[in-house]
C-alpha cells in the first residue's frame, strides 16, 4: 500500500463528496423556492426553479457515478486496508444516499405538478422541507467539522423531533381535507411529505457509515 499516494487519493475524493453534499443542499434549497414560488402564483418564476431541479438532479446522478469510478480507481492502485478500505465504503454507500435525497426533491416537485395542491397544503409542505433542510445543514456540518459520532448523535435527535413535526403536519392536513373531494390530490401530496421525511432517514445512514470507519463493531450493537 502506497500511503502517500493514498492520503492524496482520499483528499481529492472527499472533495468530491463535499461537493455532492453541497449539491444535495442546493437542490433542496431550490424546492423551496419553486413550492414559494406556487404559494406566490409566480408560475414563470416556478417553471425556471422546475428547470434547475431538474438539470441539478442530473448533475447528482453524474457525481455518483463520478465518485463510483474515483474510488474504484483507488482500490485498484493503492489496495487500502482496514479504516482506509472501511471510508472508501463508506463514500461509495453514502453517495447513494445523497442521490437518493437530490431523487426526493424531483420527486416533490413532479408529485406537486401533477397534483396542483391548494396554497395551504403548499405551505404546509413548505414548512416541514424548511424544517428537513435545516437539520440536514446542521448534521452534514458537523459531519464535516466535528465527530462522525457527535454527528451520528445529533442525527437521531434531530431525526426523532422531526417525526414529530411531520406527524402534526400530517395530521393538521387530514383534518383540512375532511370534506374533500379532490382525493388524488390530497395522495399526492402526502406522497410529497414523505419523500421529505426519508431525507433524515438517509442523512442518519451517512453518519452511522462514518462513524463505522472509526468503529468496525458500531454495527453489532
Amino acid at each position: 500500500m502506497n500511503y502517500e499516494s493514498l492520503v492524496d487519493s482520499e483528499k481529492k475524493l472527499r472533495k468530491i463528496f463535499h461537493g455532492y453534499y453541497e449539491l444535495a443542499i442546493n437542490i433542496h434549497k431550490e424546492l423551496l423556492h419553486a413550492i414559494n414560488y406556487l404559494v406566490q402564483d409566480k408560475q414563470k418564476e416556478f417553471n425556471l426553479s422546475y428547470a434547475r431541479i431538474v438539470e441539478l438532479e442530473k448533475r447528482s446522478n453524474t457525481l455518483e457515478a463520478d465518485i463510483l469510478s474515483e474510488t474504484v480507481w483507488i482500490i485498484q492502485k493503492d489496495q487500502p486496508q482496514a479504516n482506509h478500505l472501511r471510508y472508501l465504503i463508506t463514500t461509495i454507500t453514502s453517495s447513494s444516499d445523497l442521490e437518493r435525497i437530490c431523487d426526493y426533491a424531483i420527486n416533490v416537485i413532479n408529485l406537486i405538478k401533477r397534483s396542483e395542491p391548494d396554497k395551504q397544503h403548499l405551505k404546509m409542505l413548505f414548512e416541514i422541507e424548511r424544517l428537513a433542510l435545516s437539520y440536514f445543514i446542521e448534521i452534514l456540518q458537523i459531519l464535516k467539522d466535528k465527530s462522525a459520532k457527535q454527528a451520528n448523535e445529533f442525527a437521531i435527535l434531530k431525526q426523532k423531533d422531526f417525526e414529530k413535526q411531520y406527524y402534526l403536519v400530517i395530521k393538521k392536513t387530514l383534518h383540512s381535507i375532511i370534506d374533500d373531494k379532490k382525493f388524488d390530490n390530497f395522495y399526492n401530496i402526502i406522497i410529497a411529505f414523505k419523500n421529505i421525511e426519508r431525507i433524515l432517514d438517509h442523512v442518519v445512514n451517512i453518519t452511522e457509515k462514518f462513524v463505522y470507519i472509526k468503529n468496525s463493531h458500531f454495527y453489532d450493537n
